[in-house]
């Protein structure tokens, strides 16, 4: 059982699905979107890519759609894919939006000029996150990260809004 596969046909078919709502102005699930939308004959198409969660198929395909001057690419939930991806589409100036990279280092728009998300940094989670914790009473804590350029964001800004509330690492 590949859980990672099984993810990305998730996020694939709610894509799918969000195209087909869009393209018919249903106000099904989103009741006011159906007036945000431009008048038809403005539809949506995709072309669905498995980037595999690895930066260099990503890339390939950032390169190809670039080129093939593609509106706008919804990138990968990776902020290890989506940030390579984004540079990739910025040098054709063709948004990008990702729908789950948190990682803080995407908020740079010198770096990612064309990035968007929908979701929040990990710069504000962990914050919060923080803020949760201590408002539960937990002084202490443990925590597990990725140490690689994209997992190391949530941490930072976790163990800083952690010590700025006088909380501690359990050692």
């Amino acid at each position: 059982f590949n859980t990672t596969y099984t993810t990305g046909k998730v996020h694939a078919a709610a894509a799918v699905l969000a195209v087909k709502h869009v393209n018919a102005r249903s106000g099904r699930l989103v009741p006011k979107a159906a007036a945000l939308l431009p008048p038809a004959p403005f539809r949506l198409v995709y072309d669905l890519q498995n980037s595999q969660q690895l930066p260099r198929v990503g890339v390939s395909v950032a390169a190809k759609w670039s080129h093939e001057h593609r509106h706008i690419l919804i990138a990968s939930w990776l902020s290890a894919v989506s940030g390579p991806v984004s540079l990739i589409a910025s040098t054709t100036w063709t948004p990008t939006v990702t729908y789950g990279s948190m990682s803080p280092a995407l908020s740079d728009k010198t770096t990612y000029p064309t990035l968007s998300r929908t979701v929040a940094s990990d710069a504000f989670v962990g914050k919060e996150m923080a803020e949760a914790m201590f408002a539960m009473g937990w002084r202490r804590f443990a925590l597990l990260h990725l140490d690689d350029a994209w997992g190391r964001g949530f941490a930072t800004e976790f163990l800083s809004a952690a010590a700025g509330l006088e909380m501690r690492a359990a050692a």
